[in-house]
């Protein structure tokens, strides 16, 4: 895709009525002979544009590039629903721009786990996921007491796994958030990079 997909927005404009353009443009810094510290900056590549089709919803946008397609959704429900648009997505960019050979194919998933939201509130991270998730909240194999909801609090968390599958590379990357409002909760990000 080398100018504005116009095919692509004919295509799909009753699905992804918005448009938003953005152009990336990517450089590299290296750290260079003289002064220590000194930064010599090389020329900046040529700047990519991004075309980005929005649902009118604003829960599913398809993005588009010279070298790459992608399909994201805000509110997942089910695989199939998922799949199905992705594919339709996906294949209706290569019969309008068939000599297109995207640099790589990906499946990304980001789950906000909120117990609260579950009615789930009191129950330690452990009981909810298992070890390979909860890092450090499956402790409790290696301590007397259990730990509890309030010891959880004292614990910062974060980690990741790459692990080769059968088909594909996997990334995994886990983290917990705590909200900064009045309103105190707790929330464990999985996100995983197929």
């Amino acid at each position: 895709v080398t100018g504005a997909p116009d095919a692509f927005q004919q295509k799909f404009a009753a699905k992804y009525p918005k448009l938003i353009e953005e152009q990336v443009a990517s450089f590299q810094v290296v750290v260079g002979p003289g002064l220590p510290g000194a930064v010599d900056q090389l020329p900046t590549t040529a700047a990519a544009k991004i075309y980005h089709f929005i649902s009118a919803d604003e829960r599913i946008k398809v993005s588009v590039s010279a070298d790459f397609v992608s399909f994201s959704c805000e509110v997942y429900e089910r695989w199939e629903s998922f799949k199905e648009q992705a594919l339709e997505a996906f294949f209706g960019f290569l019969e309008i721009y068939p000599e297109a050979v995207p640099a790589r194919i990906g499946l990304r998933y980001k789950d906000l786990i909120v117990r609260e939201n579950l009615g789930l509130q009191g129950t330690p991270w452990s009981k909810l996921l298992t070890p390979f998730v909860s890092g450090v909240f499956a402790v409790e194999d290696f301590l007397e007491e259990p730990l509890t909801v309030a010891d959880e609090a004292h614990i910062q968390q974060a980690s990741q796994a790459t692990l080769r599958l059968d088909e594909c590379g996997l990334l995994v990357q886990s983290t917990i958030l705590r909200s900064a409002d009045a309103k105190p909760q707790t929330a464990f990000l999985i996100d995983s990079d197929f």
